[in-house]
């Protein structure tokens, strides 16, 4: 579902990247990539600490994404990220980081199924429709969930 949201909102969150923080598209493209990937990332590190909990209640509306420790943390992995792998500075890197994680967050959660996110569609979330996320983030899941 990552993989889906960001092909939906990349038009979009290009645009942002553009006008509010002077990003040219080839910066824009890095950004988006790596935000994709440390975004990912960061599900799969909650998922597998077992703050399986945390990620419903984000996700299903029950806390809010303001003041987050979750969105907090994504983000200041996305500013490393953004400093050390796309060569943005610091101020940069915080203010982008600090607008994207949010951002994703709030499209992933407009998203919830009917009745909103449950362990199966969390793991639909976090690992996408196959492969290694897919198979860690079930088996993880399991073991928290039985």
């Amino acid at each position: 579902m990552i993989d889906k949201i960001f092909s939906t909102v990349k038009g979009e969150l290009s645009k942002q990247l553009g006008s509010k923080f002077q990003l040219d598209a080839p910066q824009a493209e890095k950004v988006i990539a790596a935000s994709k990937d440390s975004i990912q990332t960061g599900l799969m590190k909650e998922v597998s600490s077992g703050n399986v909990n945390g990620l419903l209640n984000l996700f299903n509306g029950k806390t809010g994404m303001q003041g987050n420790p979750l969105i907090s943390g994504m983000a200041t992995q996305l500013i490393g990220t953004l400093t050390s792998k796309v060569g943005l500075n610091q101020q940069m890197a915080s203010s982008v980081g600090n607008f994207i994680v949010p951002f994703i967050m709030g499209k992933l959660a407009d998203n919830k199924p009917s009745g909103g996110f449950d362990v199966a569609s969390l793991t639909n979330l976090v690992g996408g429709e196959g492969g290694s996320l897919m198979s860690k983030a079930k088996e993880t899941l399991s073991k928290v969930f039985g």
